[in-house]
C-alpha cells in the first residue's frame, strides 16, 4: 500500500536521480575510496612481505659483517613469508594490512625448543634502507639497517 510518506520518498528519490542525470560531464567517475581498497586488497594477497623488505637487516654493524655464526645476534633475514633470527624462525600466518612500505603481521615462531606467536608492525623508512619493527604485546621497537 502506498502511503503519503512513501509517495513523497519516491518522488524525492526520482527528482534526485533526474537532477543527477543532468550533471553528467562525460568524464569517467573515479571512486577514490574503491581505488584505495583495491590497492590494499592487491597487496594483501598471500602472506609474503613486499619485495622491498626482503634481505638481511642488522641492528649492529657486526650483524651484517660477521662471518662467524653466533657472533652477532641482532639480525633478521626476511624472505617471502619467513623471518630468520639468530635462534628462531618465524612464519607469517596473517597479514592484515599491507603496502609497499608497511605491513601488520602475526608471526608464528619456533626456536629454543618453544613455539609462540607475535603481532608486529613493520615499516620501511629512509628509502628502504631502514626497517622499523614494532611488536605490539609486549611492546618492543627496534630499528634495523639494510645489510649490503
Amino acid at each position: 500500500m502506498i502511503t503519503p510518506s512513501n509517495a513523497l520518498r519516491a518522488t524525492l528519490a526520482l527528482t534526485g536521480l533526474a537532477l543527477l542525470g543532468g550533471c553528467d560531464s562525460g568524464a569517467p567517475v573515479v571512486d577514490n575510496a574503491a581505488a584505495t581498497v583495491n590497492e590494499v586488497v592487491a597487496f594483501q594477497q598471500g602472506n609474503d612481505f613486499p619485495s622491498g623488505f626482503d634481505g638481511r637487516w642488522g641492528v649492529l654493524d657486526s650483524d651484517c659483517t660477521s662471518p662467524v655464526r653466533g657472533a652477532s645476534e641482532m639480525y633478521v633475514v626476511i624472505k617471502g613469508d619467513t623471518l630468520t633470527f639468530h635462534d628462531r624462525v618465524g612464519k607469517v600466518t596473517e597479514m592484515t594490512a599491507k603496502s609497499a612500505e608497511k605491513v601488520k603481521t602475526r608471526i608464528d615462531f619456533t626456536g629454543r625448543g618453544e613455539k609462540w606467536f607475535r603481532r608486529t608492525n613493520w615499516f620501511l623508512e629512509d628509502g628502504g634502507n631502514s626497517l622499523v619493527r614494532a611488536d605490539i604485546n609486549p611492546v618492543v621497537n627496534m630499528t634495523y639497517s639494510r645489510c649490503k
